[in-house]
């Protein structure tokens, strides 16, 4: 066992020997490694640096792209909703609704009416039409002659009689509307067709039989206004004067742009 010892030691001595001998080879050796490992890794570093600096180019041309597909998407989807605006807009013009007075009535006070002092008639008629001392009432229609809807915003309605021509200013200038009729508010559908009952705001006077005649120069009408808005938001008025002529017996529009008209 001491010789194995022994030769163990021999061996290590010569061995540290030899390192020793050959220290700077050695050195050189490892510090050429070293710099081979240092070299490999700044290539690596280099390359790792340059796959970074390529993706993340592409990614930013990614980036960019997609914004340019966004915003030309954007672009895109505005000029559709414009162009279905266009198109909304050029049917409605080309389709709008138009509110037309029909069929003014006047009758004698019937149950439901109100009297000038308050009270309310029999069941049955209780005098001709003009009768003095009653309020003239009747109804009329409203007609929605167009190719759309519209929405009632306001109507006006009045009863005037007069002995002369109908003046420059019109009666109700600058009055608001007066109707509360249940159509007011509402939209009217293209075709759909509306009563609208009127009365006067005093009772006939002794004028009443010559009104009735139209004679002495007396004359009677029944005008105002309605005022409507179409699908874009657009305000129309269609203003309407209807006189009682005999020997017909009923009410005819009047030829005067200024109180009949549709707008």
């Amino acid at each position: 066992m001491q010789a194995f010892f022994d030769q163990l030691i021999f061996w290590c001595g010569n061995f540290i020997a030899i390192l020793d001998s050959h220290a700077g080879a050695i050195s050189g050796a490892a510090t050429v490694v070293i710099a081979g490992f240092t070299i490999a890794l700044a290539i690596s570093t280099r390359r790792l640096w340059n796959e970074a600096k390529t993706a993340s180019r592409i990614a930013l041309r990614s980036v960019r792209a997609a914004t340019r597909s966004a915003k030309a998407a954007e672009i895109a989807a505005r000029a559709a909703q414009y162009s279905a605006d266009a198109a909304k807009s050029e049917f409605i013009a080309s389709h709008r609704p138009k509110l037309r007075i029909r069929n003014v009535d006047v009758h004698q006070v019937l149950a439901g009416d109100i009297l000038p002092n308050g009270s309310k008639p029999p069941a049955l008629p209780v005098g001709p039409i003009f009768k003095p001392g009653d309020r003239v009432t009747g109804q009329l229609y409203i007609s929605n002659v167009g190719d759309s809807a519209a929405t009632v915003t306001e109507i006006g309605c009045w009863v005037k009689w007069m002995q002369s021509s109908l003046p420059m200013n019109r009666p109700y200038e600058g009055e608001d509307g007066n109707s509360d009729a249940d159509v007011v508010g509402r939209e009217m559908a293209a075709g759909q067709t509306a009563p609208i009952h009127f009365m006067s705001d005093t009772p006939m006077g002794a004028e009443g039989p010559l009104v009735r005649q139209y004679s002495d120069g007396w004359h009677i009408y029944v005008m105002g206004w309605v005022e409507y808005l179409d699908k874009l938001g657009t305000r129309r008025r269609t203003a309407f004067c209807r006189e009682y002529r005999m020997p017909e017996g009923r009410f005819f529009a009047v030829s005067d742009p200024d109180y009949e008209h549709e707008e």
